[in-house]
């Protein structure tokens, strides 16, 4: 199903890559796109610990992950409106750093601001290219 979705998204041309602002999977998979063609080798939908996990993007060679964050991986608070991760979303990421993982996310608001014009995605993807490919520090492994 994942290549299926590839090959729809593959020559999606960037005017209209740059509607599709809903955070769904066709989204994800138009972000996983524009890595790609900006250096970063990785695998859409990978299975980790034994398929206990599922990570949106990952390159396995360096355990790097990169999990998109639609709106149900927040909670909102009801006085002030601040989002935050919700548990599940956290324990994810606890779970993957204790596997030896870094994990980078990227939120649907983060990427909706990056595709307001062609120079602030360009920028985005740019800096978000750089934190991928970086060389690894210390891991730091959470309790879980």
């Amino acid at each position: 199903v994942a290549a299926a979705l590839e090959r729809l998204v593959r020559d999606v041309p960037p005017a209209a890559a740059a509607r599709a602002c809903a955070p769904s999977r066709y989204t994800q998979l138009v972000l996983s796109r524009e890595l790609r063609a900006r250096g970063w080798a990785h695998e859409d939908e990978v299975a980790v610990a034994g398929g206990l996990l599922l990570v949106d993007m990952a390159d396995e060679r360096a355990r790097v992950a990169l999990e998109f964050d639609g709106p149900s991986h927040f909670l909102a608070d009801v006085r002030t409106g601040e989002l935050s991760e919700d548990g599940r979303s956290a324990w994810k990421g606890g779970a993957l750093a204790a596997l030896g993982w870094r994990v980078v996310r990227v939120s649907f608001g983060e990427w909706r601001e990056a595709e307001c014009t062609p120079e602030r995605r360009d920028a985005f993807l740019g800096a978000l290219v750089a934190r991928l490919t970086a060389p690894p520090g210390p891991v730091l492994r959470p309790a879980i």
